[in-house]
């Protein structure tokens, strides 16, 4: 259970209601932390929107596969409930059963990096950083560095405000 309340468009500061009034009322249910954030418009824009227009760049330059697996990964070894949840639901639609997967090449260097962003605190083996190399070019990798960072920081919010 949070130990601040939730905003409600009531309560809410004005450059809140603002981006409501603009974006729509159903923003604050589109997912069960978006209630917390937009406490602040800025610190929703920071952890929120810049997920977003990360996880759009991902799937631009890597794919939605790639995406997907590295948040899962990391919302799962970090336990994330509620990021967690939802990437399962985004891999199963795509086909991908995280209790029973088929990875290819391509998906293990995913996992395995995604696993030293959160088990290494950020220090990436020399050999993860080899085989992110042999399959992806460093713009990509730079993507996948920068969503790890979104995702992870996410993570961080729902564990300060107990969310679930």
């Amino acid at each position: 259970m949070s130990w601040i309340e939730p905003v409600t468009y009531e309560t809410a500061p004005q450059a809140v209601k603002d981006y409501l009034d603009k974006n729509g009322h159903e923003n604050l249910t589109r997912s069960r932390k978006i209630a917390w954030q937009l406490k602040n418009y800025i610190v929703y824009d920071a952890v929120e929107e810049n997920a977003w227009r990360m996880d759009a760049e991902v799937q631009r330059l890597v794919g939605k596969r790639y995406g997907d697996l590295l948040e899962y990964t990391i919302a799962s070894l970090s336990h994330s409930e509620i990021c967690t949840e939802y990437y399962t639901k985004c891999l199963i639609n795509q086909g991908i059963h995280p209790d029973n997967p088929d990875y290819d090449e391509k998906d293990k260097v995913v996992i395995a990096f995604a696993t030293a962003v959160v088990q290494n605190n950020g220090q990436i083996p020399e050999n993860v950083r080899a085989d992110l190399h042999k399959n992806f070019n460093e713009e990509q990798i730079a993507v996948l560095a920068g969503m790890a960072v979104a995702c992870c920081g996410d993570i961080l919010y729902e564990r300060i405000f107990d969310l679930k």
